[in-house]
């Protein structure tokens, strides 16, 4: 028996093994296992990574199709784009051809036709100016057009030289500068901008000179008169500086040292431009082009002005200028109190009617903006027309706005009529006015001392425009009534206040007639009849007893009227009705035998005329009242707060005394009631006399 510590070894060894060897077999059958799941698990491995190869080929597939489809969507979006692009266009070049082949056609006939209106337009410009209005209708209409179309010069028909002249926004434009709103104005002004030689302007009322003044004095306008001290400074200064020039209140002749300027004779030395004025030479200023270099054209501008009427001008003078006759005519003033009028009591229409010249002008300057930037990028288009969006969307815009401007001018032009309508209500207060201005200018015929300024006339017209009372019913024909009422007669209060006594029956006989003939309710043969007085001596005169030879001779004058070949048959047949007539102390206020009482006012003056000339003045009154009213025939006291009333800081009170008469009291009554006294400091009086010139004349002002 072995030692226990021989065994022991042993022992700890077999418990070992008896420990080790289960899991000896453990770890085997481990391996084992594990030997399987390793090859289970390549296997597996092996099938995810053909599994992902596929996956990956699959992708790779997914990917060129999708790269393909989106391809193709771009290029169907592009090919959709480009046919969307190419259908505007076309639908743009549609309409926008129609109205371009239009235009061409409408361009092609006024080039052919552009050398005949340019030669009328021309001659307008460098002959008509110094014509009434309607002598220069005669010469276009009657004499000129057909004297071009004779000679088979091509001519736009119906051409109105206007039409190449000016268009309405440079008329508006003229008019705000205060150019009269008559088509006379227009057509001179229309001369003066365009003339080449410088503009000689008749202008008796004052009319062209205020639009020159509105018209130039921001431009520097150098204005003086023939004569005056330093005159030729002035004119100097004005053409080395390049203003204008205005020359007023000319007589007829032109200053011998202003020859070259207004003949034109400029001398080219160098770079420079020059004049003789007298015996210096002066430099005048030229217009730069484009490029900032010296033209040959003069900067400056000449205006000359004569108040003279009816001047007479040497050829010279004529040849060297342009003369403008600016005298207002009765159907020019008619025009402009037109305006005057519908201004006062319609200013909304002359609004709508400023606001539609500068609308159809806004039109214009777009629709050409808009034209001349297409046809750049036309011009200018490189490659694929389609693929430039840009010049497609200007061309819908235009054919949009061409649309748009279409259908507001449709609507301009019945807005248009509407206002020419509306003005039209008011022509018979116009026609009115003037008519009596025409009347009061004539006066002078009578008296010389019966001068009226336009402006003094304005003035009261404006003024009996104000004063006019509404109407009761507040309809537009009682106000036009009311208006016809008040410019007549606040005018022929203004007008009769000032004339003698002798002559204010002349001045309402006048006014009737004119009234009557405007409308057309006497003829110039009656008028004339009425005037004459003729007498036919020829027959005999059957009532002798009674009547008088010339008095019969008279009625078998009359009696070649229509009207009164009856008379003399009647006044023998019934003489003893008509001798109780002819002997009454008033005939003019009875009535006249027999059916000759149905005669109309005027002719039974032409009775009256006849058989009773010594009661034609009571006749001719009692007529005037019949036709203008009873106010009309009844004198019109001076009345010093009324004819206050119509003046103003640019119309004064003239008095005509009779010796003896002081004016001073009333004025100073009549200033004492506006506040305006001499302790105020409001009133003054300044005595003017002249060596030899008799008593002084006093002269009284009311200050504000």
């Amino acid at each position: 028996r072995p030692p226990r510590s021989t065994l022991f070894p042993y022992t700890t060894l077999f418990r070992s093994f008896l420990d080790v060897a289960p899991k000896r077999e453990k770890l085997a059958k481990a391996e084992q296992e594990l030997a399987a799941a390793n090859k289970k698990l390549g296997l597996v491995r092996a099938h995810v990574q053909a599994l992902n190869d596929k996956m990956a080929m699959l992708t790779s597939q997914l990917e060129t199709a999708t790269t393909e489809k989106n391809e193709l969507v771009a290029n169907a979006e592009k090919t959709q784009k480009r046919a969307n692009l190419a259908n505007r266009l076309l639908n743009g070049l549609g309409g926008e051809g129609v109205r371009w082949a239009n235009e061409v056609a409408s361009l092609d006939l006024k080039m052919k036709l552009l050398v005949g209106d340019v030669m009328l337009a021309s001659s307008f410009v460098a002959y008509i100016a110094p014509f009434s209005r309607q002598f220069r209708e005669e010469l276009v209409k009657e004499k000129w057009t057909p004297d071009v179309l004779a000679r088979a010069i091509p001519l736009t028909e119906g051409f109105d030289p206007m039409d190449l002249l000016t268009d309405a926004s440079k008329v508006a434009g003229w008019n705000a500068e205060g150019l009269p709103a008559d088509p006379l104005s227009t057509q001179n002004a229309s001369i003066i901008t365009r003339c080449a030689r410088f503009p000689l302007i008749i202008d008796p009322q004052l009319q062209a000179i205020t639009w020159i003044i509105g018209r130039e004095e921001k431009n520097g306008l150098v204005r003086m008169t023939l004569g005056s001290k330093g005159y030729l400074d002035k004119v100097i200064r004005a053409l080395e500086e390049g203003l204008p020039l205005l020359i007023e209140n000319m007589a007829e002749s032109i200053e011998a040292v202003l020859d070259n300027v207004i003949a034109r004779a400029y001398i080219k030395k160098g770079s420079k431009l020059q004049v003789k004025l007298g015996d210096r030479d002066t430099d005048v200023l030229c217009l730069k082009d484009d490029e900032g270099n010296n033209t040959t054209d003069p900067a400056f501008r000449i205006y000359m002005q004569t108040k003279l009427p009816n001047p007479h001008y040497i050829p010279e003078v004529q040849a060297q200028t342009t003369l403008v006759n600016f005298t207002v005519t009765e159907k020019g003033l008619e025009d402009q109190l037109l305006s005057t009028v519908v201004g006062k009591e319609r200013p909304d229409l002359l609004q709508e009617q400023s606001e539609l010249v500068a609308q159809q002008n806004a039109f214009t300057i777009e629709l050409k903006r808009l034209e001349d930037n297409l046809l750049y990028m036309l011009a200018t288009a490189e490659g694929d027309i389609l693929a430039n969006e840009e010049l497609i969307v200007s061309l819908e815009v235009t054919k949009a706005t061409v649309k748009d401007i279409n259908a507001k001018s449709a609507i301009a032009k019945e807005t248009e009529v509407k206002i020419a309508k509306a003005f039209e209500s008011y022509r018979m207060n116009a026609n009115r006015g003037s008519l009596v201005y025409f009347l009061m200018n004539s006066l002078n015929v009578v008296d010389y001392m019966y001068q009226y300024s336009l402006q003094a006339f304005n003035f009261v017209f404006n003024k009996a425009i104000d004063k006019t009372p509404q109407p009761e019913d507040g309809q537009l024909a009682g106000r036009v009534a009311n208006l016809q009422d008040s410019i007549t007669y606040t005018l022929f209060s203004f007008v009769t206040r000032g004339l003698f006594e002798r002559h204010r029956l002349i001045f309402s006989m006048q006014l009737t007639i004119k009234m009557l003939m405007g409308r057309n309710e006497l003829a110039m043969t009656d008028l004339m009849m009425l005037i004459q007085g003729p007498r036919d001596n020829s027959k005999e005169n059957p009532v002798s007893s009674w009547l008088s030879d010339p008095c019969w001779g008279s009625v078998c004058a009359i009696s070649v009227m229509e009207e009164f070949q009856s008379l003399p048959a009647d006044i023998e047949g019934s003489w003893k009705r008509w001798k109780e007539w002819c002997e009454h102390e008033q005939p003019e206020t009875q009535v006249l035998p027999q059916d000759w009482k149905r005669l109309s006012g005027f002719h039974q003056l032409l009775v009256m005329r006849a058989l009773r000339p010594d009661r034609m003045t009571l006749a001719v009154t009692n007529w005037v009242s019949s036709v203008l009213g009873s106010k009309y025939a009844e004198a019109i006291n001076f009345d010093l707060p009324l004819a206050f009333e119509d003046s103003g800081p640019a119309v004064p009170i003239f008095f005509f005394l009779s010796p003896g008469v002081d004016v001073g009291a009333p004025t100073r009554v009549l200033g004492k009631s506006l506040g305006k006294t001499e302790d105020a400091g409001l009133f003054t009086g300044v005595s003017l006399a002249f060596e030899d010139s008799g008593p002084a004349v006093p002269i009284f002002f009311f200050l504000s």
